[in-house]
């Protein structure tokens, strides 16, 4: 993608039940968000993210979500749910043990068309408790006809004890 990224908002995870990033607006077509180093209070947790809606996180069942996981063991799986309440980023898990971590990109769509729903595309890998990395492509879509604002991040259980979080513009 052509063009230049025009940083929103930055938030850093310690201890924290979820990560609100906000400040989508009309004014450009395509955010990102990037994430690094994420890392769950609790162990064999997945990250979970939610569109927000005036700032609050819209937890609905209305995501859908399909894609395709690689795993060290040299296995694929598929990475998919529908009528969620959430969309769960990765198939691979994050916790408490050394390196045991996730980090990924995600770009978002017509997010600020409330006649249309807010789509994403995400890259991302991750390494669990037993060592394992994984890495998962996936699609989602928030099916709302709604004005999306941003993202919040959680994890399926507990807390998400390390992370960066990005949002950025993408200026064409």
């Amino acid at each position: 993608m052509a063009g230049s990224l025009i940083k929103l908002q930055e938030s850093t995870a310690s201890g924290s039940s979820a990560i609100t990033l906000t400040g989508i607006t009309s004014t450009y077509k395509i955010y990102l968000v990037t994430y690094s180093n994420v890392s769950g209070s609790e162990d064999n947790k997945y990250l979970n993210m939610r569109s927000t809606v005036g700032g609050s996180a819209d937890d609905s069942s209305t995501y859908d979500w399909a894609g395709r996981v690689a795993i060290t063991s040299g296995s694929f799986a598929n990475h998919y749910g529908t009528s969620q309440n959430h969309m769960r980023i990765s198939d691979g898990t994050v916790g408490t043990g050394t390196a045991e971590c996730g980090k990924g990109t995600i770009y978002i769509f017509n997010a600020s068309n409330s006649s249309e729903f807010t789509t994403y595309s995400s890259e991302c890998s991750s390494r669990n408790a037993s060592g394992v990395l994984s890495g998962t492509t996936s699609a989602f879509v928030h099916k709302e006809a709604q004005a999306t604002d941003g993202v919040s991040f959680f994890a399926s259980s507990g807390n998400l004890a390390t992370g960066t979080f990005n949002l950025y513009a993408i200026k064409n």
